[in-house]
């Protein structure tokens, strides 16, 4: 088999596997965002806290967070990744959300991306599409598709 480049590799997707803390990743940085799971392939790496409760009082549900990077500390902005870290982690009919808030509560520190992802498939974020599933291969007219490299 031939080796492939490294610009090749980061086009292939491969699943996440459970990091080790003792080789993978130090210490510090596991207990300093308070992960409850640590989570790479070769892309990405992922810190996952589950059961987080709601900020606000009125019964929302539990939500997963993802904090999502890159391995090389470049911006990631792939929504199909994001998609599939989901789906392994959370499960494929768990809502997910990131979110864009008000430069008062705006955190930018680091190229690191964060979802909030409820954790019962039986509930749903309120808004977004509700049409069922639609995945194009074939763009719409005036606009662009890559094909997909995974199969669902």
């Amino acid at each position: 088999m031939k080796k492939m480049d490294r610009k090749k590799l980061k086009a292939v997707w491969f699943p996440l596997n459970r990091a080790e803390l003792t080789r993978d990743i130090p210490e510090p940085m596991k207990t300093e965002i308070g992960a409850h799971e640590i989570w790479k392939n070769n892309i990405y790496t992922v810190f996952v806290k589950r059961n987080v409760k709601a900020l606000t009082p009125d019964g929302l549900p539990l939500v997963t967070w993802l904090s999502i990077k890159r391995n090389d500390k470049q911006p990631a902005k792939d929504w199909r990744h994001f998609q599939l870290i989901k789906n392994q982690l959370c499960g494929a009919e768990c809502d997910g959300i990131e979110i864009y808030p008000k430069e008062s509560r705006l955190v930018d520190a680091a190229n690191q991306f964060h979802l909030w992802v409820l954790e019962d498939p039986t509930e749903m974020i309120p808004f977004g599409w509700n049409d069922g599933r639609q995945v194009m291969e074939d763009p719409l007219p005036n606009s662009k598709q890559r094909q997909r490299f995974y199969n669902t």
